[in-house]
């Protein structure tokens, strides 16, 4: 015969692996802890690489804007002439001014091409320079940049207005008008607003430019690829997708001959859905009529009358014959009050 001892053993074993048991409800605890810390992670994963991606999306967003800047002023550096720091602070001048950057290009560039003129010998542009009181040869000696500024300070010296309009058409072109509120602050206004933009970091080097400009040119590289992949997809799709359109449309074209068959039909449904509407917009202002009407009485509950007796559940009160006290009275009664407080229905 078994010993307790021995049969309470084989009952703590038995017990270990009954579903029931503590190493079962152990297991499944554990289980329950782990899976929620898997979760914990998971959810945490999520959410940083949503962080993650959002980040990812402002740099490449702020390198792109960064290369489109640096890629325009690289780009105008070339076409006038200009060093890009000397267009950087320009374009700071034009925007405070009233003005802008493409306006100082191509008043810049139609200033070079009277120089150019007047280099070869032409009167008519020599004449240009002389009206407003500038040697043409001293100003072939310096750099764009400086020959803007000195046009633009002997232009703010013409008190005629006319005349000073005239003068900064004939040499800056149609859009050297726009650049009149610059021009009319001088060599020491533009040099000012330049100095000032150098001072609040403004002014852009050409090596970053270049870089810039080399970081766009690759990043259009890319866009150029992704745009053709998305081309290329469409095209391995069409086979699959021609049968569908071909059968949308047919399907649009059956719809539509049917509806011009059936003009009648058509009216009619569209009479009955109106007319739906309009019935179901009637029972809702018929609701709001009644529920207003039965807002007038209320059913009292029993209650017991200060003369004896009660009145039953379903009684009718009228809510014209409210009691001071905000009860309510037996219509055809004694008059007494039977409920006070809010009434009920």
């Amino acid at each position: 015969m078994a010993e307790p001892k021995a049969i309470r053993m084989g009952g703590a074993y038995i017990e270990l692996f009954a579903e029931t048991g503590p190493l079962a409800r152990g297991l499944k605890k554990a289980t329950g802890v782990v899976k929620a810390w898997a979760d914990g992670l998971k959810s945490a994963g999520i959410n940083m690489a949503a962080l993650g991606g959002a980040g990812v999306a402002g740099f490449l967003a702020t390198a792109k804007a960064a290369a489109d800047a640096g890629s325009d002023l690289d780009d105008m550096a070339e076409r006038t002439g200009l060093t890009v720091e000397a267009l950087s602070g320009l374009k700071y001048a034009a925007e405070q001014s009233g003005t802008s950057l493409e306006g100082i290009e191509a008043g810049v560039k139609k200033l070079g091409v009277n120089l150019a003129d007047a280099a070869s010998g032409s009167e008519s542009a020599r004449k240009k320079f002389d009206d407003i009181g500038v040697s043409w040869s001293e100003l072939a000696n310096m750099t764009p940049d400086q020959q803007f500024i000195a046009v633009a300070d002997a232009l703010s010296g013409i008190d005629n207005p006319g005349r000073k309009a005239a003068a900064t058409m004939d040499l800056l072109g149609k859009s050297g008008v726009d650049l009149l509120p610059l021009m009319n602050s001088g060599a020491s206004g533009v040099r000012g607003l330049i100095d000032e933009a150098e001072k609040l970091g403004l002014v852009m080097s050409g090596e970053d430019a270049k870089a810039a400009a080399e970081f766009g040119d690759k990043l259009d590289k890319v866009f150029s690829l992704a745009r053709m992949s998305v081309v290329r997809l469409g095209a391995a799709v069409l086979p699959v997708l021609e049968p569908i359109v071909v059968m949308v449309a047919k399907a649009a074209s059956a719809v539509g001959k049917w509806i011009t068959e059936n003009k009648a039909l058509v009216s009619l449904a569209f009479a009955g859905a109106a007319g739906l509407t309009l019935f179901g917009l009637g029972l809702s202002a018929v609701g709001t009529v009644m529920g207003g009407v039965l807002a007038v009485g209320v059913r009292c509950v029993y209650l017991p009358c200060s003369r004896g007796g009660v009145v039953g559940p379903g009684s009718l009160v009228h809510a014209g014959r409210l009691g001071a006290r905000g009860g309510c009275r037996v219509p055809g009664g004694d008059g007494e009050l039977v409920q006070t407080g809010p009434l009920r229905y």
